[in-house]
């Protein structure tokens, strides 16, 4: 079940962000925290070749794991020119609650100003759906100024209960 939530037009909080793919990436890269760089990933030693071009940036946030055991992801929506592995902040826009491979993986979107389109959330999505073969289900999407942290933990559990 899919449902998108209007903004409330409360001033969002911000939130630190590791830049870890760039837009227009089709590698995956990712912090190998062994040498603190950000590095190709790899999956049986290749490294991962994505099916979609990465829409936005896309990292992490640190103090908050997803179920998959990484820290929270994250789609930062900025004109900024930013470098892999630069640390930066964002405006928390909403969330995507979703599932990748059955295990509570969820996003972050995060905006370098105060607006995000529904054009850009689209995008997203889209990548999520296409750039793997894992098996992606998006539950819920929300816009809403809420405490997102809470949301993610609520969804998690209320998975867990089913």
């Amino acid at each position: 079940m899919l449902i998108v939530l209007a903004n409330t037009g409360c001033q969002p909080s911000t939130i630190d962000f590791i830049v870890e793919g760039l837009p227009g990436d089709t590698l995956k890269y990712e912090m190998n925290f062994s040498c603190l760089k950000v590095m190709p990933d790899s999956l049986e030693g290749k490294e991962r070749i994505l099916n979609s071009r990465l829409p936005f940036y896309y990292g992490y946030t640190a103090g908050y794991k997803s179920e998959d055991g990484d820290y929270l992801d994250c789609f930062l929506i900025s004109p900024r020119n930013i470098m892999r592995g630069q640390k930066t902040e964002g405006y928390v826009k909403g969330v995507i609650l979703m599932r990748d491979n059955n295990e509570e993986d969820s996003k972050l979107l995060l905006s370098g100003s105060n607006l995000i389109s529904e054009f850009q959330i689209d995008s997203i999505v889209n990548y999520l759906l296409t750039y793997s073969t894992d098996e992606i289900v998006i539950d819920k999407i929300t816009t809403n100024a809420v405490d997102y942290f809470a949301l993610i933990d609520r969804y998690r559990n209320e998975r867990l209960k089913n």
